[in-house]
């Protein structure tokens, strides 16, 4: 809950690189963060967050912001770090920023805007390493069985629970051609409606070409008819 006082509102690029900065310094201090408890380690970084910025944000709105920050800021750094170790043919350093932007937003639908604080805390090892993939587990062993006395079935010991039946290996390579298969027909689809519309449009010119002729040949005779019905009518009051 914030105290009298205290600042609301979003933050903006400069705090959250200050943030950053502040966060950084008091994790890394050997002699703050030993043995530190987690308030007491929020409140270095709210003392000296609001030394430096001026401000007066709260322990609670710090945290719930630099959450964001790291979230974020490491789903970058997943992105970046592959583009890194396996540069695309043609992509040199100078474009991995651009190239990491374009991939985040159409990944996560939106633009990435923390590059200040991403600057601070990206040469650290929680985010230079973060590849974005969780760790493999480790497989575990098969429920251990019995056989019944007389047969060669085996049944699994109680309290045990029978596994589910594998996918098949080319499940999802099936799902894969299925998809590409379905895109295809769509640009099929929508490149015969766009030839038809195409010839519609040309049928419509070409008719309109051979009206136009049609039209200059009853203008005349239109003409003609009208003047000989005002002669006609000219005679009669005469």
């Amino acid at each position: 809950m914030a105290t009298k006082g205290a600042q609301t509102g979003n933050y903006t690029a400069a705090e959250e690189e200050v943030l950053a900065c502040c966060w950084l310094e008091v994790s890394t201090d050997p002699i703050i963060n030993n043995g530190q408890k987690k308030d007491a380690f929020w409140e270095s970084i709210t003392n000296s967050f609001n030394n430096r910025s001026g401000g007066t944000r709260t322990l609670t709105s710090l945290q719930n912001k630099w959450d964001v920050i790291r979230t974020t800021t490491l789903k970058f750094s997943a992105i970046y770090n592959k583009i890194e170790k396996s540069p695309p043919s043609g992509v040199v350093e100078a474009d991995y920023l651009k190239l990491a932007k374009e991939k985040h937003f159409n990944k996560n639908h939106h633009l990435f805007k923390m590059d200040l604080a991403w600057e601070v805390v990206r040469h650290h090892d929680k985010w230079k390493n973060h590849t974005g993939t969780a760790p493999k587990r480790k497989a575990t062993q098969p429920p251990a069985t019995s056989t019944t006395a007389g047969t060669n079935r085996e049944t699994p010991m109680a309290g045990s629970v029978p596994s589910e039946s594998p996918l098949p290996a080319n499940t999802t390579a099936k799902q894969a051609k299925r998809a590409n298969e379905l895109a295809k027909r769509k640009i099929d689809l929508l490149e015969k409606n766009s030839k038809e519309d195409v010839e519609r449009g040309l049928e419509m010119v070409r008719a309109n070409d051979l009206q136009h002729p049609m039209n200059s040949i009853q203008l005349p005779r239109a003409q003609i008819e009208k003047r000989r019905a005002q002669l006609k009518e000219h005679k009669r009051l005469s």
